[in-house]
C-alpha cells in the first residue's frame, strides 16, 4: 500500500492533503493512518468511492467547476462535512 500523491497532515492527526486516490491500495492506505473522512474536490472513479463506502470512509463529492467564482454559500457544505469531522472523527482529508 502506498500514500496517495503529496500526502501530508497539515493537522496532525485531524487534516490531511493529498491528490485524489487512485487505487484500491491507497484508500486502504488512508483508512490505515485513521482517515475516515474525504472531502473530494476533484472525481474519483467508482471503484474508488465503492472502497471508501467498504472501508467506512464518510466521502462528500464536492466539484465545483471554478472556485474562485463560487457564490460564499455553495461552499457550506464543504464546511459543515469538515466541522462535523473535526468533532467526531479522528482525521479527514481533503483533496
Amino acid at each position: 500500500m502506498e500514500p496517495p500523491a503529496n500526502f501530508r497532515f497539515v493537522e496532525p492527526g485531524r487534516i490531511a492533503l493529498s491528490g485524489a486516490p487512485e487505487t484500491i491500495g491507497q484508500v486502504d492506505w488512508l483508512h490505515a493512518q485513521g482517515i475516515r473522512g474525504v472531502l473530494s474536490l476533484h472525481p474519483v472513479g467508482d471503484e474508488i468511492a465503492r472502497r471508501m463506502k467498504q472501508r467506512g470512509i464518510d466521502w462528500l463529492p464536492f466539484v465545483l467547476e471554478d472556485l474562485g467564482r463560487a457564490p460564499a454559500d455553495a461552499l457550506r457544505p464543504a464546511l459543515a462535512f469538515l466541522e462535523r469531522h473535526a468533532k467526531e472523527d479522528p482525521a479527514c482529508l481533503v483533496h
